[in-house]
């Protein structure tokens, strides 16, 4: 599904300063499949660069009924785009393997990356981090001097068995787990499901919001956005009804009980 290429100026909040950057964004990252006879395209994300170089993977969390069905296939299957990577989520690494031919040829054509991050909230992160192995091994994009590659996923659910964690976690690129303390959703799937086992990856970066809901407590734009925004204070008012949250249905509704 071709499409044109965004050119976007945006502003961004930095150290409570309000800081114009501009950004080029690539054509939409669909995940397509077929529901009871009918074709669906599913955009998932994008890559944006910006005109210092930093470029971002960016993938969204659960929206559609066929998201929260792939949120509960919890048995694993083996990672097979780089080797040694043990076996993860079946759910998410199905959505992934019709992303990655859109995501490497995308990286690949950009030729003044700065700094690369990947990045994802919820289902968004599980993607994320399954990119990260894939884009260092099978594209010339490699953790080097001069070119970090970070992984900052919010959110995240449990990916992979701890082999893929071990893996994870010495490969060069840093992963920061960003996880409100009040949100179920990290805590799936659970680390032990009968003889299935799964480890989180990476480095966790807690913060403690409570809004009272399931839903805004898991939220990327009340929840998590705003700790980001408000690193000494991350709670924040509670939120309005009108504003946007994110869907965890699939997830709270297995686990809260």
């Amino acid at each position: 599904m071709d499409q044109p290429e965004l050119s976007v100026t945006h502003p961004i909040r930095l150290d409570r300063a309000t800081t114009p950057v501009h950004y080029t964004y690539s054509a939409p990252l669909f995940w397509s499949y077929n529901w009871l006879g009918t074709n669906y395209d599913e955009p998932f994300g994008f890559v944006a660069q910006a005109a210092n170089g930093d470029t971002t993977l960016a993938l969204r969390g659960t929206v559609t009924d066929a998201d929260d069905i792939q949120d509960a296939r919890l048995e694993q299957t083996a990672y097979q785009f780089v080797a040694g990577y043990g076996n993860v989520h079946a759910g998410f690494y199905e959505i992934y393997s019709l992303l990655s031919p859109q995501i490497l040829p995308i990286l690949a054509g950009l030729t003044n990356i700065a700094r690369l991050f990947f990045t994802g909230h919820s289902l968004g992160s599980g993607l994320s981090s399954l990119a990260v192995p894939d884009v260092i091994t099978n594209t010339a994009l490699r953790p080097i001097a001069g070119r970090p590659l970070l992984h900052y996923n919010l959110a995240s659910p449990r990916v992979g068995d701890p082999q893929f964690a071990h893996m994870m976690n010495g490969n060069g690129v840093a992963t920061f787990r960003i996880v409100n303390t009040e949100d179920i959703v990290p805590d799936a799937p659970p680390s032990v499901i009968g003889t299935t086992l799964y480890k989180h990856i990476g480095t966790p970066v807690d913060f403690t919001a409570q809004y009272e809901s399931y839903d805004a407590n898991h939220s990327l734009l009340n929840a998590y956005i705003y700790a980001l925004n408000n690193p000494t204070s991350p709670e924040g008012l509670l939120p309005a009804a009108t504003l946007q949250v994110v869907r965890s249905a699939s997830l709270v509704g297995r686990y809260a009980a």
